[in-house]
């Protein structure tokens, strides 16, 4: 396993709770942000992304990650995420 995969799989839990992106939210929200396009890079399995994305809701979201296991995680929840 990378260190990436190890990184994931230290973190899997708290990237599971919604609040991990709530700070982020918060600071969008209150300067009127609502971006057209995203890169999030080291994305994990994309949660953080799927969180932020009702502010930009037609916006690209594109989440680059270099652990084969965080994009395993991600992957059974990505075409809902796009919609």
């Amino acid at each position: 396993a990378t260190e990436s995969d190890r990184w994931f799989e230290r973190n899997r839990s708290a990237l599971a709770d919604p609040a991990h992106a709530a700070h982020i939210l918060e600071f969008l929200g209150q300067n009127g942000i609502s971006p057209k396009s995203v890169l999030d890079l080291g994305g994990s399995n994309g949660s953080k992304s799927a969180a932020l994305r009702p502010l930009s809701p037609h916006g690209e979201w594109v989440v680059l990650e270099p652990s084969r296991a965080a994009i395993s995680d991600g992957l059974p929840h990505a075409a809902q995420r796009r919609r």
